[in-house]
């Protein structure tokens, strides 16, 4: 039997309340009563299965008229419906609920809402708001304030979490709000999420989100960093240094020197390199100061970041040169205290960093360096000696220095662990980051190149060593000659790769294992049709390899151009949208017949004409192709004889295949029929610019029913004009006109559309 009643008194929820267990698994309502602020229909609505199905009752009260001496007479199983989880009413509820979980079940309307679909109650110690954590399981480690971890617990279990005392392997989850907990490192060991408690109250705020899950916010935002409650001051860094924007990205807070007694401060970092930096704070009374400061190294700063927790600090405590009258005050009480000569016990590994007193002077360091280094030079020279072995070692490590050069900067960016292991590693190998030892073996063949010249230039001839200095130094310079000649081979071959992905429809035959690049340049088409590569006055572009020539066309203004034996950078090439050439030819060397040098007798300025003369084996006929080259201003020595004479030897070098002997011949542009009056380019514009404005006047004179008879006679004046015709001499004809009105503007004809 249904039953569904308003109820505004607690005697008609008692007489509808009286019921017992029928002792089945879960809960099972007899009776479920909505504790709301407002009539809710949705809500009503979704309750009707269940109360279908469980044959129960069905009450609604709204909460300003229900007391909590209304919930006393409560002794059947009930099912409350209460839309927030806080005030006394609530409160009762929750001790209700606790004390006697089978008679009385409190839920949220999220909760309730999964109930209903799902057509089952289960019996909890704890009223559920919603299932937003179901699944989870927690462990709260926030200590020093007891209030605040209850409410968390309290909060977990409402929207359906586990919380447990103790970790273990169950936990997904640990909440805490600095890094120097046990949990927190429980956390980093075995790679859970340690988050903050504010990613439980941003959980809570969505409570009443249906369907919401606490997963759908993300643990990155309120991961708990290793410097959290932290408040660090640095000491004889520099302002850019790396250190203050690494403890703000590790969620620490900075602390300046003149603020550590009136502000809160826990450690206080220096910079153990240099000596003079502890003059900067010792007149700075740090005995008075509750609780007690941590001084320590640099080190003990990228140790914790490489490990993701704070490092112990009685491991990295910086002791040089403080004052006995208050150093045991800035250690914690469970460091070891400092003895009185300022040196940790022989049982700390702090003791074996630490500057003393007792450190030998200048003139006995660099006594040592210098023994040192000519003891590693003369270890050097049996290595010399094996050019070959030499050779072999170092070649596969300058090929690929650069790109270790690059992944190692990559990596320092985006790994912050990363670039802390390497600051770490720096203080242990003489301030020389990881960079400047990977130059150091390409350097080292320079300097021992320089001391063997020194000590043959100071060995007599008679001394025994003579010779063998002599051998020495003809072995390194041959192994600095192959490395410099395979990585110059390296990057002529990783050009090929740049000038196919710049080329479009660029053939694959261009990329070859025995090929190199040699140089480029360009040049503007001048040649005559039908004999043209591409088109009279195109800019081309020259790629010379060592065994063919690949010419291409300029779809665009390419913004830098490289200068000899050089190519365009990534970055520049980037900047442009899509690939800047198109392919023409890719001439092979058997084809280029000879290279001419062409000559002007006027002075007219054209003294950078050259042309090729090629011929196929079948072919009887030779072809002519004519070009004018193009200087830039970062190329100023860069001219035609050099650019022909490179082109020549280049060919000479392949020699053995080629049918005829490379040569430059000189000729003049009046035996070539060559007219370089005009400029290719001006005569192409002006060719196209009529050409297009005479189609674009028939178009006007077809719709001209309507104009007046001066302005179509003009129009059928300037459609008739032959295409050879100037653009001054036409408009000088169109001026002179007496019909004409006022001057013609040729900016209002959109010619093509441009």
């Amino acid at each position: 039997m249904e039953e569904t009643a308003n109820l505004t008194d607690c005697s008609t929820f008692s007489q509808n309340s009286v019921s017992t267990s029928d002792g089945t698994n879960g809960f099972t309502p007899r009776s479920i009563l909505f504790l709301l602020k407002k009539h809710d229909e949705y809500l009503l609505a979704k309750a009707k299965p269940l109360q279908k199905h469980f044959s129960c009752s069905l009450n609604v009260v709204i909460k300003d008229k229900f007391e909590i001496n209304d919930l006393i007479d409560i002794i059947a199983e009930t099912l409350v419906v209460i839309d927030d989880f806080e005030g006394p009413l609530f409160e009762h509820l929750e001790q209700r609920v606790r004390s006697t979980p089978k008679i009385i079940q409190v839920r949220g309307p999220p909760a309730f809402i999964d109930a209903c679909d799902k057509l089952s109650l289960e019996t909890r110690k704890r009223p559920l708001f919603c299932n937003a954590m179901t699944s989870m399981v927690f462990f709260c480690d926030v200590k020093n304030n007891k209030r605040k971890k209850i409410l968390m617990v309290n909060l977990i279990r409402h929207m359906g979490g586990s919380v447990v005392h103790h970790v273990g392997s169950r936990v997904t989850h640990i909440i805490t709000d600095h890094s120097s907990t046990g949990g927190y490192e429980y956390g980093g060991t075995f790679n859970l999420p340690v988050i903050t408690t504010d990613w439980v109250f941003q959980c809570w705020s969505q409570r009443k989100d249906l369907g919401f899950k606490a997963g759908d916010i993300s643990v990155v935002d309120y991961t708990v960093k290793v410097f959290s409650n932290c408040y660090v001051c640095f000491i004889g860094f520099t302002n850019d240094d790396v250190h203050l924007r690494r403890l703000s990205e590790n969620g620490g807070t900075l602390v300046a020197l003149n603020d550590i007694k009136t502000k809160r401060c826990t450690h206080i970092v220096v910079n153990d390199c240099e000596k003079s930096i502890t003059h900067d704070f010792l007149d700075i009374d740090l005995a008075d100061i509750d609780p007690p400061i941590f001084i320590v190294t640099s080190a003990w700063f990228w140790k914790s970041i490489i490990e993701g927790t704070v490092a112990k600090e009685s491991e990295y405590l910086f002791n040089n040169g403080l004052r006995s009258s208050y150093s045991k005050k800035c250690v914690s009480p469970s460091v070891p205290l400092l003895e009185e000569n300022g040196l940790l016990n022989n049982n700390n590994r702090c003791s074996q960093n630490l500057f003393t007193n007792s450190s030998p002077n200048k003139k006995t360091c660099k006594l040592l360096e210098l023994v040192q280094t000519e003891e590693n030079y003369v270890n050097a020279l049996s290595t010399i000696m094996r050019a070959q072995e030499l050779l072999d070692s170092y070649s596969p490590f300058l090929r690929y220095y650069d790109v270790s050069n690059k992944i190692l900067t990559d990596c320092e960016k985006e790994n912050p662990r990363f670039h802390a292991y390497l600051q770490l590693c720096k203080n242990e190998c003489g301030r020389q980051n990881l960079k400047d030892l990977l130059i150091r073996p390409v350097q080292r063949l320079g300097s021992t190149t320089l001391l063997l010249k020194d000590l043959l230039s100071t060995t007599p001839p008679s001394h025994p060593d003579y010779l063998k200095l002599g051998e020495a130094l003809w072995n390194i310079e041959k192994v600095m000659n192959s490395l410099n000649d395979a990585r110059k081979d390296i990057a002529d071959r990783s050009v090929i790769f740049d000038v196919f992905n710049l080329i479009e429809n660029c053939p694959s035959t261009l990329i070859s294992s025995s090929r190199t690049f040699v140089f480029q340049f360009e040049a503007q088409e001048i040649s005559k049709a039908p004999e043209t590569l591409s088109r009279r006055g195109d800019y081309l572009v020259f790629y010379i390899f060592s065994d063919c020539l690949e010419i291409c066309r300029k779809k665009k203004e390419v913004v830098a151009t490289t200068k000899e034996g050089t190519f365009i950078s990534d970055k520049i090439m980037k900047l442009m949208h899509g690939k800047p050439y198109k392919h023409v030819i890719l001439m092979k060397f058997s084809t280029l017949r000879s290279i001419n040098n062409i000559v002007c007798t006027e002075d007219d300025g054209k003294e950078d004409l050259f042309g090729f003369t090629c011929r196929e084996d079948g072919e009887l006929r030779e072809r002519h192709y004519f070009f004018r080259l193009i200087k830039h201003k970062h190329a100023t020595n860069y001219n035609k004889i050099v650019a022909l004479t490179k082109l020549k030897k280049t060919m000479e070098q392949i020699e053995g295949t080629l049918t005829f002997r490379p040569k430059i011949v000189t000729i003049s542009a009046q035996e070539v029929g060559l007219n370089t009056s005009h400029s290719p380019r001006r005569l192409t514009s002006l060719s196209t610019f009529a050409c297009r404005s005479k189609v674009f006047m028939k178009s006007i004179i077809r719709n001209t029913d309507n104009l007046s008879p001066s302005i179509t006679q003009n129009h059928r004046k300037l459609s008739s004009i032959p295409k050879s015709l100037s653009l001054d001499n036409l408009l000088t004809e169109l001026q002179d006109d007496q019909e004409v009105t006022g001057p013609l503007r040729t900016a209002s004809f959109p010619i093509g559309g441009r």
